[in-house]
């Protein structure tokens, strides 16, 4: 089957459990914006929304850690908006590096290089997040968790 989404110039292919790259980038590109794109005032909604994408198996564990973000991003002020620059669809994972600008209390931080990796899971034609994470490359070019 070949989809085309609503706000998508691209096409897809879809058939049983296997799924185009191009899908599984654009749906990466659709959580990452949602998940490092935010405002305190807005920021529920759009860890509320990722939330409902969840693995059943791993909601519990997203919503404590999101909720525990979200207290840090209130209590901070903090607002944050990621430009990647490079996308990576690897097998069960999307990896995005680019420039993370941070702005606490209006104050704006230096921008950062960030890379975030989404685990994903594909099953019975749903896109499911098993987890959504900061991450730093180590010289031996595995990802470790940045905080």
């Amino acid at each position: 089957t070949i989809i085309t989404p609503i706000g998508s110039s691209k096409e897809f292919w879809v058939h049983g459990d296997k799924v185009d790259s191009a899908y599984l980038e654009e749906m990466g590109i659709f959580f990452i914006e949602l998940y490092t794109n935010y405002h305190p005032d807005n920021v529920d909604g759009r860890f509320d929304l990722i939330l409902k994408h969840i693995d059943p198996r791993s909601h519990g564990v997203m919503k404590a850690v999101f909720t525990k973000d979200i207290i840090r991003i209130k209590k901070s002020k903090l607002a944050s908006v990621f430009f990647p620059t490079e996308i990576h669809v690897k097998k069960n994972q999307i990896v995005f590096s680019g420039i993370l600008q941070n702005i606490i209390a209006g104050k704006s931080l230096e921008p950062d290089n960030a890379t975030y990796i989404i685990d994903f899971e594909y099953s019975k034609s749903r896109f499911f997040v098993d987890g959504i994470r900061r991450v730093r490359k180590e010289k031996s070019g595995e990802y470790i968790d940045y905080e």
